[in-house]
């Protein structure tokens, strides 16, 4: 009885802190930009209270004035963020799954059938492996990777990156591949054993990706991935691509936090972008409303589809996928928990569109998950 009562606590503390944080967020970029309430639709306003009221007391307004400013539209479906990542999320997704499903060590087992970088070495909770799941001893690491795993392949460039909690890309490394050497720009030369120390527990070495024309384009220091989110309904299960957006990286960056750019599901891009809650035309020089569409996007779609369907304790995914210089769409990266919803909202409009209420009245009955693990 004493163990359920802290923890019903903590979590109902935890989880008024998360939605503070998230109001406090939109809060501020209302105050920034100077909205008012009455500048609004009273109609959309009082749609939008309506149609989210089942799930809160309280939606948030701010979230409805801050899309609704940056997008144009008015639509009343248009996600709080605090409802979705403290309520929606937590009950559409099983958080105490998700550790392992997007672990990139555990990509290759899971979609066999998917195209993905070619891993060269991984490391699970401190053992090294080949891309084969094979276990590499110490004393023979140095002679596998760059004789074997690097030479049969003639890699000029490696990517190292922990296996899972990226932090959007801010912990990857490119590593030139120099006379039996990794050399980083930074950092300077790395052995293996150094790596292990940045890294001291589950990462990941895949060989560079050389992405397609049509995204590096926007900026080619970068692996300019696509998000697509998908949705696998409560009600028949039928895996939905919800959103599509362009990532793209700014200011010689090697990832790709920088601008977002929406696409239809035809592979059109908008005509506008978003980068630090503004609006752009154009991207690193690039005007939006002279660029071709996205050629792939049937190949990206079906992959998508394929990837969520093994995913089966999770209904929302944001999936990062990218295309060589072949044209073959690889997947990069699978996130399970708080899946932005922010970029997508605002390029592309409400996040579940002609699913809102269907997901509404799911989430209304349901109790979310929770799944608390700290690393010490």
């Amino acid at each position: 009885m004493l163990r359920r009562f802290v923890r019903n606590n903590v979590i109902k503390l935890h989880e008024a802190l998360k939605v503070r944080g998230y109001r406090r967020r939109t809060a501020v970029y209302v105050k920034k930009a100077g909205l008012k309430k009455d500048n609004f639709n009273k109609a959309a306003l009082k749609g939008f209270m309506e149609l989210w009221s089942p799930l809160t007391n309280r939606p948030d307004i701010n979230s409805f004035m801050m899309y609704t400013h940056l997008n144009g539209s008015e639509d009343p479906r248009f996600l709080p963020m605090d409802l979705y990542y403290c309520t929606i999320e937590p009950i559409l997704n099983n958080k105490r799954f998700i550790k392992g499903y997007s672990d990139k060590n555990a990509l290759d087992l899971f979609h066999q059938d998917v195209k993905a970088p070619f891993v060269l070495l991984r490391s699970i909770d401190g053992i090294i492996y080949d891309h084969a799941y094979r276990r590499i001893q110490d004393n023979r690491l140095r002679e596998y990777f760059f004789d074997q795993a690097i030479g049969s392949r003639h890699i000029e460039y490696v990517f190292v990156k922990p296996s899972s909690d990226t932090m959007q890309g801010l912990s990857t490394l490119k590593l030139k591949v120099d006379d039996g050497r990794l050399y980083d720009e930074k950092k300077g030369v790395l052995d293996l054993h150094e790596l292990r120390k940045l890294y001291p527990e589950n990462f990941i070495i895949q060989e560079y990706i050389h992405q397609h024309e049509c995204t590096a384009r926007f900026h080619n220091d970068s692996l300019n991935t696509i998000r697509v989110l998908t949705y696998r309904s409560v009600r028949d299960d039928t895996i939905v691509p919800l959103q599509i957006l362009q990532k793209v990286g700014k200011g010689g960056s090697i990832i790709d936090k920088g601008f977002r750019i929406g696409m239809s599901p035809d592979g059109n891009y908008n005509k506008y972008c978003t980068e630090g809650g503004k609006k752009h035309t154009d991207v690193n020089g690039l005007n939006l409303s002279s660029i071709s569409g996205f050629p792939y996007i049937r190949d990206l779609i079906r992959c998508a589809e394929n990837v969520a369907k093994k995913h089966i304790h999770s209904r929302i995914l944001g999936l990062d996928l990218a295309v060589n210089r072949h044209g073959e769409v690889l997947l990069i990266e699978v996130n399970n928990i708080y899946v932005g919803i922010e970029a997508p909202q605002l390029n592309n409009g409400p996040l579940f569109r002609e699913y809102t209420e269907e997901v509404i009245q799911y989430c209304k009955d349901k109790n979310r998950s929770f799944s608390f693990y700290f690393d010490v």
